[in-house]
């Protein structure tokens, strides 16, 4: 690893990052996507089972990328990953706030929103992790895996409230510039690896 100047083990602020990216993708895409449902409905004349098909696309496009993610973090900077992902999850929020039918949404959720999950999630968290520890490893994977399970706390709240204050269209637009301005910058802060 690069010699990074701080008065801490910078392998600590790797993690602090790994957390945060996971956090915002996961929270919002997987752990808020029941808020969307409701919303799709209405604004689609859509049943639920519809709406539903668009996280089994989701989930469907995990299972298929997430090996492809697994060998690019092998073969790839991390930190160019991390901020690929982040875009992608960034213009999935943007395309979907536009989405005129529903299949368009289950388009974006399958292929950009798919990207931004496995681009700046778990794969790219402990990848980084275990390049960053000898000592201490257990420990610091045991805590970066930890961001997903903190966004499914703190990010539905943000999202109900950007949805019930603006609207889910244009909430979206304000998650996308969330994911703009910390994943975006945070994966700059990714050195050796």
């Amino acid at each position: 690893m690069p010699i990074v100047r701080t008065p801490w083990y910078y392998g600590w602020t790797i993690v602090a990052v790994a957390i945060t990216y996971q956090a915002i993708v996961y929270g919002v895409a997987l752990y808020s996507f029941t808020f969307w449902v409701p919303l799709w409905e209405d604004e689609f004349a859509a049943g639920r089972g519809d709406v539903m098909l668009v996280f089994i696309a989701m989930q469907a496009g995990l299972a298929v990328l997430a090996p492809f993610a697994g060998k690019a973090a092998d073969s790839l900077p991390l930190r160019w990953l991390v901020l690929a992902g982040g875009i992608c999850f960034a213009m999935s929020l943007i395309l979907t706030s536009y989405a005129q039918e529903l299949w368009q949404i289950g388009v974006i959720f399958a292929v950009l929103t798919v990207a931004g999950l496995v681009l700046a999630g778990p794969v790219t968290a402990m990848t980084l992790v275990a390049r960053w520890f000898n000592r201490n490893s257990g420990m610091a994977l045991g805590i970066v895996s930890t961001g997903t399970s903190i966004g499914g706390l703190l990010l539905p709240l943000l999202v109900v409230y950007l949805q019930a204050e603006f609207g889910w269209r244009e909430a979206n637009l304000w998650l996308a510039g969330l994911v703009m301005l910390v994943i975006v910058p945070a994966s700059l802060l990714i050195y050796g690896s």
